[in-house]
């Protein structure tokens, strides 16, 4: 997909949309959707306190994209949309950035 390089400079409202296109898809019958962030993880294994909450603050934003995108393109194939972050390292890391 054009934007989603898998690092800090990955197009995150690209994802949204496209995953809002797959699952609303005539053709296609999804019932789920799946975006990886890796710029959020990456900020925590660099110590760049910064950077983590930038990125938590664009992840927002990715979601409210991903969420008008869903309203917008809603279609009877698409049930009620739930939403679930998963960050693999948590914020239990941010005890380990200097200040």
């Amino acid at each position: 997909m054009a934007g989603a390089t898998g690092d800090y400079h990955t197009d995150l409202n690209a994802k949204a949309k496209a995953c809002a296109a797959t699952i609303t898809s005539e053709t296609e019958k999804f019932n789920y959707g799946f975006v990886h962030v890796k710029a959020v993880d990456d900020a925590g294994h660099d110590k760049d306190l910064q950077k983590k909450v930038t990125y938590l603050e664009r992840v927002n934003e990715m979601l409210s994209t991903l969420l008008t995108e869903l309203k917008t393109k809603r279609n009877p194939n698409v049930c009620d949309s739930y939403f679930i972050d998963k960050f693999n390292n948590n914020l239990c890391s941010m005890n380990t950035f200097s200040r």
